[in-house]
């Protein structure tokens, strides 16, 4: 008997098509911070018809939308819907999925899904905008997250270097990183390391191409290699291009046009690239200040009768002399003549103005002084004489 209603069964199944169940989930974020959007996703399997309706409220503007078609060729398939609801307040956000699917054998199921989302406050933004990591493949560098600047020196035959950077902050993005292509001048590449709050801290590489035969000079107490590549400058203010021989050796310079003043770019230890006045062997490092429509370039000469100090100007310290806490003196050369004069430099509004110091008033006085007693001199010695000449004619 047992086996005859085993037969039957399976028979049954054999004869009778198996229903296939539509199945169906939904997943949420846990949670989501004020301002941020929040998506409810619902996904539908082995169905050939589905009418659905998907709603999010609470802390949140709203938002819904609803769902209802089959499949073109009655079979069952697979589908995923979603809505997004922006955060509005802290809180709950709750999503709602209800209505109904139906298989391609006619089963029809409904839909229930209830979601949750909690609403909590926005986190402040990372700042972190250092690298936990910098190297260059095949050579070495003394990475330190608070160092910016690295020198890497290559092979004359040297065409690429291949840069890596990890940052600290997993949410900070890195740029500058990757194959770089390097020429005979080398090259100068920045990573940019941007943290979420959009805070940027820049490394950069400064690539020199190993030359065997530098000109090693000077300026106080610094170290510098002439540069002897024109790519690596950029010419100042007022100038052209040119050359000079230093050593024997034909270097790139440039010449202002006004001022006649010749300077050559140096390079310091770092591979950082300054600039200097080059005249009979001795370098001065050349700087440019500008206000209004004047630019200058500041020397030293003593001037008697003022107190002498410093003065900082475009984060480069000269020497100055007092007038008051506020207004200093600084002697500089005009770049657009030429002509060298004491200007009075105004610490608050970084300007500058012509200043004639009162040495330059009693040297003014001192010389009409001497022209008017010459021409005194003159006068009464050609009176005597053409009296002297009339007496004796007589």
């Amino acid at each position: 008997m047992k086996k005859i209603l085993n037969s039957i069964l399976l028979l049954m199944l054999l004869i009778i098509p198996s229903a296939v169940l539509a199945d169906t989930s939904a997943s949420v974020p846990s949670t989501v911070e004020v301002g941020k959007n929040a998506t409810f996703t619902v996904k539908i399997s082995g169905v050939a018809a589905w009418n659905l309706k998907l709603v999010g409220s609470g802390a949140t503007s709203g938002c819904s939308a609803n769902f209802a078609d089959v499949t073109a060729d009655g079979g069952n398939t697979s589908k995923s819907f979603t809505i997004t609801c922006k955060a509005t307040s802290i809180g709950t956000i709750t999503f709602v999925a209800s209505g109904d699917v139906t298989s391609s054998n006619g089963a029809n199921s409904n839909v229930s899904i209830t979601k949750t989302v909690n609403v909590v406050k926005e986190r402040e933004k990372d700042t972190e905008a250092r690298l936990s990591s910098l190297s260059v493949s095949g050579y070495k560098i003394d990475f330190d997250k608070d160092k910016t600047t690295y020198v890497v020196n290559v092979e004359p035959t040297t065409s690429s270097i291949t840069i890596s950077a990890k940052a600290i902050s997993g949410t900070a993005k890195i740029s500058g990183a990757g194959k770089k292509t390097v020429d005979a001048a080398g090259g100068k590449f920045n990573i940019i390391c941007t943290a979420e709050n959009g805070t940027k801290k820049t490394y950069t590489i400064n690539v020199s191409v190993i030359d065997s035969n530098p000109i090693n000079v000077n300026v106080g107490n610094d170290k510098y290699t002439v540069v002897k590549s024109s790519k690596l400058l950029v010419a100042p203010s007022n100038s052209v291009e040119s050359t000079v021989k230093i050593n024997n050796v034909e270097v790139p310079a440039f010449t202002t046009q006004k001022a006649k003043l010749t300077i050559v770019g140096l390079k310091d230890n770092d591979g950082n690239i300054r600039y200097a006045v080059y005249e009979n062997g001795n370098y001065k490092l050349y700087n440019e200040n500008k206000s209004s429509n004047i630019m200058l370039y500041i020397s030293n000469k003593k001037l008697e009768g003022y107190k002498e100090t410093k003065v900082t100007i475009n984060n480069e310290e000269y020497v100055a002399y007092e007038i008051n806490s506020r207004f200093k003196l600084v002697y500089a050369m005009n770049l657009e003549n030429g002509e060298y004069n004491y200007y009075k430099y105004d610490t608050v509004e970084n300007t500058f103005q012509y200043y004639e110091t009162e040495n330059s008033v009693s040297t003014n006085n001192s010389k009409i002084f001497i022209v008017t007693t010459i021409v005194f001199a003159i006068t009464t010695l050609g009176f005597g004489g053409y009296l002297l000449y009339s007496k004796r004619k007589k």
